[in-house]
């Protein structure tokens, strides 16, 4: 009996070509929005299953290291020309295409992609999912998780030689680690290529597994039960924020199992495997095109990220367009350099083709706004007018463990040590509410995550930890006017007197009903101030009224509240300073520009 799992028979695997079939068309559905494929990103987790399936099989002996070199030359060969063609391919387009302000975005993770880390750029960003940033390059981030895997791999190998139990023993120490910090951070699992090794490893270990089982009819079956699982699992709606996890232990599970025991005759030889075998052929460069495809087709200025609706002539559409680019990709691309047409100095040419698009990023940039006047440009420069998430990622990873970070200041005295506690509209004002603890020698913390006094992952009694852990001397708490608690402001004045802190409450700021950059681009400063949903200060109180007055009422000596009203409206609300920069970067978010209006505040707040 022929084994189909030696390496000279790897030309055509018919298990490994169904599998990337069924992996493709649920990215794909999944991306398109089809219904029933509403969990189909697990698809992504069966590419690194057979990726470290493939690795295995085609790479295990690396004698030397000139061999070494070779195995990096096949796997950039195999990899970089299609993708740098789909990379400059979709800058192109954008360029053309969009904004400047979303430009910007796609060539910061442009120059991560093509640095070969675009994982870590998404990472980098307030989240994967945020749908109101333009991401054409969103599902590049696999790719950087194998190219990262591909660079370990070597060591993987040598570890393995001398001995196969500490490689088994990674595995599962990657396992662990990614439910741990999936709990704590569900993007850093999501992204980072450490906590998916375990994928990989899986697909490593199915390898050595596959040759020691008889390719028998009945073993085939729980291959079958197991593309079977893979299918299922894509079409239940799943909890995104604890992925990956149990959801892709199943189906690592269930793709292991169809490596290992094969699959019946009549699905490998059958309509629907020959199908799935053709597509799987495509799988590679349909990943690289479909999902610019439809992220371009749906773009709409200002309005980020869009895969749908599709009604079923433009899903069919999309599907073909997608399908005929990487078909051209596939024959006239990926084809033929994967077998080193680049010849030896490939890498190099490689690496000097990436250094060439991140230098030209700011030209790009600057041709584009060329065409753009002074006024537009200070409109559309309010996507960038705001600080980084948060804390920062750097603040982050380097206290992973704790609850809040300094902003601004190292005053070790308690009255000068104050918290700001809230959710985004916190976010918003924390740059600006900085520089005032700054210029007044006064420290500034900031809770790592939204936190909306009295909710679930905010309670006061949680703050009060934080005060006692930090010395903190006040609690300022802003938020909007749906996201807290009266009661639980009501119980932190409590405790403050209790425990010896204040507390300051900043009255909420007026949003809008309208994007303000959006309308400012689109009709103009004066035209703005005729727009129905424009708010005035009578509105604002009419919003909030029953909210400032229960504020209002609450009485103590270690409390202070600040209203914010007049700040910005006076009757109308304002959206834009006197030299025209929007005020807001979206409907309630103030841009740093907007929260230094609230200067006489913060000056009022750290004034000795």
């Amino acid at each position: 009996m022929q084994d189909r799992h030696r390496p000279e028979d790897t030309t055509f695997l018919p298990e490994i070509e169904v599998l990337r079939g069924v992996s493709i068309i649920l990215v794909l559905f999944y991306h398109l929005q089809a219904p029933f494929f509403v969990s189909g990103y697990l698809g992504v987790d069966m590419f690194f299953i057979i990726s470290g399936y493939l690795m295995a099989l085609l790479y295990a002996e690396l004698p030397d290291r000139r061999a070494v070199f070779r195995y990096y030359r096949k796997r950039f060969d195999r990899v970089m020309p299609a993708y740098f063609v789909a990379l400059v391919a979709t800058v192109g387009v954008s360029a053309s295409l969009i904004l400047p302000h979303e430009l910007a975005d796609v060539l910061r993770h442009a120059t991560w992609s093509a640095a070969m880390m675009p994982n870590i750029g998404f990472w980098m960003d307030n989240t994967y999912f945020d749908k109101g940033v333009f991401k054409p390059f969103l599902h590049f981030w696999s790719l950087g998780v194998e190219v990262q895997f591909y660079l370990v791999f070597p060591l993987i190998i040598y570890l393995y030689r001398r001995s196969p139990a500490a490689v088994f023993l990674l595995m599962l120490a990657s396992l662990a680690a990614c439910f741990v910090v999936t709990g704590l951070s569900p993007k850093t699992s999501f992204f980072m290529m450490p906590l998916r090794l375990w994928e990989f490893l899986a697909g490593f270990f199915a390898c050595t597994f596959a040759r020691s089982i008889p390719a028998l009819p009945a073993a085939r079956l729980i291959g079958l039960a197991g593309l079977c699982l893979t299918v299922t699992l894509a079409c239940i709606s799943w909890d995104v924020a604890s992925h990956p996890k149990y959801m892709a232990l199943a189906v690592c599970a269930a793709t292991v199992a169809v490596i290992v025991f094969g699959l019946p005759d009549f699905v490998r030889a059958g309509p629907a495997g020959a199908v799935l075998q053709i597509v799987g052929k495509y799988s590679y460069s349909l990943y690289l095109t479909h999902f610019p495809v439809i992220v371009l087709y749906h773009y709409e200025p200002f309005a980020g990220l869009i895969l749908g609706p599709n009604p079923p002539l433009v899903f069919a559409g999309l599907l073909a367009l997608s399908a005929a680019l990487a078909f051209a990709n596939y024959h006239l691309v990926e084809t033929p350099f994967r077998h080193g047409r680049l010849g030896r100095y490939s890498i190099a040419l490689y690496g000097g083709l990436a250094v060439c698009l991140i230098a030209a990023g700011p030209l790009v940039v600057t041709v584009q706004r060329s065409g753009f006047t002074a006024p537009q440009l200070l409109i559309l420069d309010a996507w960038a007018d705001r600080g980084t998430y948060r804390c920062g990622k750097l603040k982050r990873v380097l206290e992973p463990f704790g609850t809040s970070c300094r902003i601004a200041g190292d005053n070790p005295a308690r009255e000068r040590n104050f918290l700001l506690v809230g959710n985004s509209h916190a976010d918003a004002i924390k740059d600006a509410m900085g520089a005032a603890a700054q210029h007044h020698n006064a420290a500034l913390h900031l809770m790592k995550q939204n936190c909306s006094l009295g909710s679930d992952d905010c309670r006061p009694e949680a703050v009060l930890d934080e005060v006692r852990r930090l010395n903190i001397g006040t609690v300022i708490v802003h938020s909007s006017a749906s996201d807290v608690s009266v009661k639980a402001v009501a119980a932190l004045i409590v405790l403050g007197e209790q425990n010896g802190f204040s507390t300051i409450y900043i009255d909420p700021v007026p949003g809008v009903k309208f994007n303000p950059p959006k309308e400012l681009y689109r009709h103009g400063v004066a035209a703005i101030w005729q727009h129905e949903e424009a708010k005035t200060a009578s509105e604002y109180l009419v919003e909030n009224g029953a909210l400032l007055q229960e504020m209002a009422r609450l009485e103590s000596p270690r409390y202070t509240r600040f209203p914010v009203l007049e700040y910005f409206c006076n009757p109308e609300c304002r959206i834009v300073s006197d030299d025209g920069r929007p005020l807001y970067f979206d409907t309630h978010h103030l841009t740093i520009t907007g929260a230094h209006w609230l200067d006489p505040v913060f000056d009022r707040i750290f004034k000795p």
